[in-house]
């Protein structure tokens, strides 16, 4: 699911499918961790490409632009970062259960 678009100059973006769409530079922290989680358990988790001749908001460009590129950084390193997140699950899992 496509979680941003461009439209009119400015980006906006959702949290769910039948949310109304939001302004960029709305966005939170709180909705950063929702996008996150989002990212990590949806197989077809989608941010629209980056595109700045697209975007004319200066605010909403620099924004989304560090937004984008943090989220294609990790969706290259995904498959490592979810190993990494299973192995912690998995040693702390071990570390605490009761037999």
């Amino acid at each position: 699911m496509n979680y941003s678009k461009i439209e009119n100059s400015k980006v906006y973006y959702r949290l769910k499918d039948e949310e109304e769409w939001i302004e960029i530079d709305q966005i939170d922290k709180d909705d950063l961790l929702v996008l996150l989680d989002k990212f990590i358990s949806e197989e077809d988790f989608k941010l629209e490409d980056f595109n700045e001749d697209l975007i004319k908001n200066d605010v909403h460009r620099i924004i989304y632009e560090d937004i984008y590129n943090k989220f294609k950084n990790l969706n290259s390193n995904k498959d490592r970062f979810n190993d990494e997140s299973n192995n912690r699950f998995k040693e702390a899992f071990n570390k605490y259960r009761i037999d």
